[in-house]
């Protein structure tokens, strides 16, 4: 199947490559810049540089879109996606509840089309391991979880300005990585029924060539999710932590603690026993995948997402996020974002 590419950040660091590995066939780009787009031609060997992602979609030799744009964007490419029945894989979130509501109901109307959220981290062979050991009861009743996020690319004062940093266009790291955090909370530990947030900025303003521009997205978020059964599960997402620690998931029962480190490594302890255990997991990422991806996350889960699209893997595409699925998180989101401007939990429909 072939891939148009909306974007040329993450599809030039990650998808691309890594979809071509898994089976797919990268096609055709799409940039606001026509000398960016003409360097990813050549350097992946694409057959077409589009300069507005509506010619893109609207090319029938495309089978499968991906959107990899700022968050404002999502909504409306996704949605002419849908119109021309697309497989579409959209990256998260949108701007608000009523977006992807929006979206469910056109896809009622074009239900040739189909749409994935791209979650690409329920596909990781530890994420997958620890929700089945979960779904076993292998570390008794779960009663609190950590979920973290720890890097460093907001914390020097000269840091540059974009969109991220512009909560009106989505920015923010409660949304931009948040949203992936708050969706494996629930692919893990299930339905959600409140959340309390606080957010920080280290420094108002980022620098925007030889001025400063007002920062109005958040560095750090901090979230506390009650589940329905599986108690606290406390998420930080942060831009500003020092130390580039990565990832990271830790989960509590009655009977022990499961976690994946850094490394993308899954462990389990016992309560009894002093030293960690690791837990194997099935791995066949090629070994062209170059070696700042391989133990990369999302880019592990990218290979995978990508090798069940190539494959019509059926029973592992069931596992995606789809719109309902996101939907659920994006109540969770917006309503993360009333709990940081009220300064109080807020109760999950």
């Amino acid at each position: 199947m072939n891939v148009g590419f909306i974007g040329t950040g993450w599809t030039d660091r990650v998808q691309i490559s890594t979809y071509q590995l898994a089976g797919l066939t990268p096609y055709a780009i799409s940039s606001r810049s026509k000398t960016k787009g003409q360097e990813l031609v050549e350097k992946f060997n694409l057959k077409v540089n589009y300069t507005h992602w509506k010619e893109l979609i609207s090319d029938d030799n495309v089978d499968i879109v991906s959107i990899c744009t700022p968050t404002y964007t999502h909504f409306d490419m996704a949605s002419m996606a849908i119109k021309n029945n697309k497989i579409v894989i959209c990256q998260a979130p949108f701007m608000s509840t009523q977006e992807v509501q929006s979206l469910i109901e056109l896809n009622k109307k074009h239900t040739k089309a189909k749409i994935y959220i791209d979650f690409e981290l329920r596909f990781t062979p530890a994420r997958q391991k620890l929700k089945e050991m979960l779904e076993q009861n292998f570390i008794g009743r779960v009663f609190h979880s950590e979920i973290t996020y720890k890097k460093n690319f907001s914390l020097p004062e000269d840091t540059i300005w974009s969109w991220e940093h512009d909560l009106d266009m989505g920015g923010g790291m409660l949304n931009i990585v948040g949203d992936a955090l708050i969706d494996l909370a629930g692919f893990l530990l299930g339905d959600i029924k409140s959340v309390y947030t606080s957010t920080f900025t280290l420094y108002d303003n980022k620098k925007s060539g030889a001025e400063l521009k007002k920062a109005t997205g958040d560095d750090l978020a901090r979230l506390i999710l009650e589940s329905k059964l599986n108690g606290e599960i406390d998420i930080v997402a942060s831009s500003i932590h020092g130390e580039n620690k990565g990832m990271k998931v830790v989960i509590r029962g009655t009977e022990g603690i499961l976690k994946i480190d850094s490394e993308d490594r899954l462990w389990h302890l016992r309560n009894d026993e002093e030293i960690w255990n690791p837990i194997g997991l099935k791995s066949d990422l090629p070994k062209e995948m170059s070696e700042d991806l391989i133990n990369y996350p999302y880019a592990v889960g990218t290979y995978y997402f990508g090798k069940s699209l190539a494959l019509e893997l059926a029973d592992n595409l069931s596992k995606a996020c789809d719109l309902k699925q996101a939907l659920k998180m994006q109540e969770i989101l917006d309503a993360a974002h009333k709990s940081d401007r009220l300064k109080k939990p807020i109760l999950i429909k």
